[in-house]
């Protein structure tokens, strides 16, 4: 049996981490600070009708225009900071399970690499014609103050009228947050129908 200090320090190790234990993964632990910090951004394209389930998008697939949504998906690593106890961690990579964001969106700019009407040429702005799923509000009043990152990713948007004829559209979304980081998504190119 091998009893050098350095085996009896492993043991020790091992034993003390059993008794105390570990901050669980699925709620952070005991933690008084838990947040996202976003470092990736994507875009789903999603058919919405009434009656069905919803279904992705997939490129040179046709849909209505009324029935198209796009979902931002702001993403990161999840971290807690700040022990309640003493001796904890400092921060911790973990999945909380009422995640907050630190950072907030200060700008978000919906474009199509296509034509959308006279008045929208390729890569002009669309937020005029971009509203919220709910339809309680259009993306320009939603982001006349810098929303936190938890409330725009919870929206679905949607067009508030359609294009001028049938066509290809493949839409770009850009993303300022306060602190200073972009991120530009792009759908993959649909047929979109009035």
């Amino acid at each position: 049996m091998d009893h050098t200090p350095m085996n009896h320090t492993r043991k020790m190790l091992l034993l003390g981490g059993l008794l105390l234990g570990l901050p669980a993964c699925n709620d952070c632990g005991p933690f008084k600070q838990q947040y996202i910090d976003v470092n990736e951004a994507r875009v789903l394209t999603e058919r919405h009708r009434p009656g069905t389930s919803v279904v992705v998008v997939g490129a040179g697939e046709t849909v209505a225009a009324t029935e198209l949504r796009l979902q931002l998906l702001l993403l990161g690593p999840a971290y807690s900071a700040v022990s309640e106890r003493a001796g904890g961690f400092a921060a911790v990579a973990c999945e909380p399970a009422d995640p907050q964001y630190t950072e907030t969106v200060d700008s978000l700019r919906v474009s199509s690499r296509y034509s959308f009407d006279a008045t929208h040429p390729a890569g002009t702005s669309l937020n005029d014609l971009i509203q919220t799923d709910n339809g309680m509000s259009s993306l320009t009043d939603l982001l006349r103050t810098p929303q936190p990152v938890g409330r725009i990713r919870n929206e679905r948007l949607r067009l508030a009228q359609a294009p001028a004829s049938a066509g290809p559209q493949q839409f770009r979304v850009r993303v300022h947050l306060t602190n200073g980081e972009v991120y530009i998504v792009e759908t993959p190119v649909l047929n979109v129908t009035p």
